[in-house]
């Protein structure tokens, strides 16, 4: 989110909805750590699926403990069905809106009293400081 919609405007949001300012702790988790840790998790599991395959843990009575087992392939398929049936509307609605294929009504957009909690705050424009302009890119 701090990425596209811009860490400095979520920053000005937040603080005319609520009064103050997020922290430097919250703006380094929504500007660094917060993907590092996205980026780290997706590519370990990465790694593991392709490494050791996808299995699971099944009880071995004979023996007496936990095997690793595959799973059979239609849950493989159904798995990956269950991820693009999520993800693959994201492309495809923009894939329609660029080629218009449906003519879609124009939304009017929500109302939010932004002039008035201005004017109720006495909301001041923030001017970034030195560490803020090098750390996380704010502009004056």
């Amino acid at each position: 989110m701090s990425y596209i919609y811009g860490l400095q405007r979520l920053c000005d949001d937040i603080e005319l909805m609520i009064g103050s300012r997020p922290g430097y702790f919250w703006l380094l988790c929504w500007r660094f750590i917060g993907p590092l840790a996205m980026v780290v998790i997706f590519v370990a599991s990465l790694i593991e699926i392709f490494s050791k395959g996808v299995s699971y843990e099944v009880w071995n009575s004979l023996k007496g403990y936990t095997e690793l087992a595959p799973w059979p392939w239609w849950c493989q398929v159904l798995a990956v069905l269950l991820i693009l049936s999520s993800v693959l509307w994201i492309p495809g609605v923009a894939l329609v809106k660029y080629y218009r294929l449906i003519d879609w009504k124009e939304e009017v957009p929500a109302y939010f009293p932004e002039d008035e909690l201005m004017e109720e705050r006495q909301f001041q424009p923030h001017i970034s400081n030195q560490f803020e302009k090098v750390l996380f890119g704010f502009k004056d």
